[in-house]
């Protein structure tokens, strides 16, 4: 969330013309940001990717051909803080990512992966403590197969679980976060038709465009996990302050 919060300065400066200097200071806070995320947890991947790249074009085009310099930069950082772990996974479980990292990913990853767990993280996050209602939700889950989506797909699924809509709203491992997922949804989409109106619209617009397609790329590459709707917390930190100023 610093991170982002950072490129948004930067982008801010280059609207406002302001000094190169301001903005190295925002770009090694974004760094440094991203190097301690990397160390926390590997799905940090995912959901920078699309900031990645977004703020490797904010680079480009406030510093010009003199980019390299920010991303030079920016690159020893991330890997002073984040290289360290990583190293240590290669050398204990055989890879970076730590152990059975192979068993996390869907085989192979692709449309039918995507749009199945699309329609299973979005199932989990919709969880209540209302037992008829998360079976219901769960039979209507089900009703995906009848089109081809594999709901219980080994290649797709962690091993040895069966897709089911949890209940338990005070167990972190796996409650889900309606409000906040309804909000990211339905912020996105109110953005999407205001985005033009001021340039605080235009940030959250792109900040919540940003987590979608992170939430997309989360669900194209891991499997189904019961524990899943915690892995998605760090996306809504993200976008709520933003479903905050569009809505």
């Amino acid at each position: 969330a610093l991170a982002v919060m950072a490129l948004f300065e930067i982008r801010n400066n280059d609207i406002n013309n302001r000094s190169n200097k301001k903005s190295w200071g925002w770009l090694l806070v974004a760094a440094a940001a991203v190097g301690l995320s990397l160390a926390t947890k590997a799905t940090t991947f995912l959901f920078g990717a699309p900031f990645g790249i977004w703020g490797a074009y904010l680079l480009w085009k406030h510093w010009g051909k003199q980019a390299w310099q920010p991303a030079l930069a920016t690159t020893a950082i991330v890997l002073l803080l984040g290289a360290p772990g990583f190293v240590r996974n290669a050398q204990v479980f055989q890879s970076p990512f730590g152990p059975e990292s192979a068993a996390y990913s869907n085989a192979p990853i692709g449309p039918t992966a995507l749009a199945t767990n699309i329609v299973r993280n979005t199932a989990s996050h919709m969880g209540a403590p209302l037992p008829f209602y998360n079976q219901a939700l769960t039979s209507a889950v089900y009703l995906f197969e009848r089109i081809g989506l594999p709901v219980n797909g080994e290649d797709f699924t962690w091993r040895d679980s069966d897709f089911y809509v949890s209940g338990e709203q005070t167990e972190e491992g796996f409650a889900g976060a309606p409000i906040q997922f309804l909000m990211m949804i339905g912020a996105l989409g109110y953005s999407f038709r205001r985005r033009r109106r001021a340039p605080l619209q235009q940030t959250a617009f792109q900040t919540l465009a940003l987590c979608f397609l992170a939430f997309l790329l989360f669900c194209l590459y891991l499997r189904w996990q019961p524990w899943g709707t915690r892995l998605t917390l760090p996306l809504f930190v993200i976008a709520l302050p933003a479903a905050t100023v569009a809505l």
